[in-house]
């Protein structure tokens, strides 16, 4: 019985990681990187919080959701200058020094070095902003706020419980 149980866990564990594996599509070693596949949910995830549509929200007069935005000179400089990841600061932000203060994002978890690469590629590329898209932020999910856990005495149906409800 044990085993069994075990057996059914694994295979449901190995379920789950092939399916995000095959929702979540990843970018191939040399393939170009795709401002909807790679881009898109880099800055949604974790950039909008802080730099998207809500003006009250928005910190430092700055909008990523939207090219204009991201491109936009800010007084001799701007979050992305296409063709120069070294000018950008959408990138060199996420390279600093973790207890730099300047480092984004400031909130939540920094980017892996294979994020900031991908933003560096896309950037170096000419950083192609697919036109009119407005990137959608993510909401992100407070654990034990959204999810809550499941009260198993609660759940349990008895024979009177289920012949009552017909």
């Amino acid at each position: 019985m044990l085993f069994r149980s075990f057996h059914r866990e694994m295979w449901v564990g190995w379920a789950v990681v092939a399916l995000l594996l095959l929702t979540f599509p990843q970018r191939t070693l040399g393939e170009p990187v795709d401002f909807t596949r790679d881009i898109r949910p880099l800055i949604s995830k974790n950039c909008l919080a802080c730099h998207g549509p809500d003006e009250e929200q928005r910190q430092g007069d700055l909008r990523l959701d939207i090219s204009g935005g991201a491109h936009a000179d800010r007084g001799g400089y701007a979050a992305v200058v296409p063709g120069k990841p070294e000018k950008s600061s959408l990138y060199t932000a996420t390279v600093l020094l973790p207890d730099d203060d300047d480092i984004m994002p400031a909130k939540g978890e920094l980017l892996t070095s294979d994020q900031a690469n991908v933003l560096k590629e896309w950037i170096a590329a000419g950083a192609k902003w697919p036109e009119g898209l407005v990137i959608q932020q993510v909401r992100r999910i407070d654990f034990a706020k959204d999810i809550k856990p499941i009260d198993r005495k609660s759940t349990r149906l008895n024979s009177s419980h289920v012949l009552s409800s017909y």
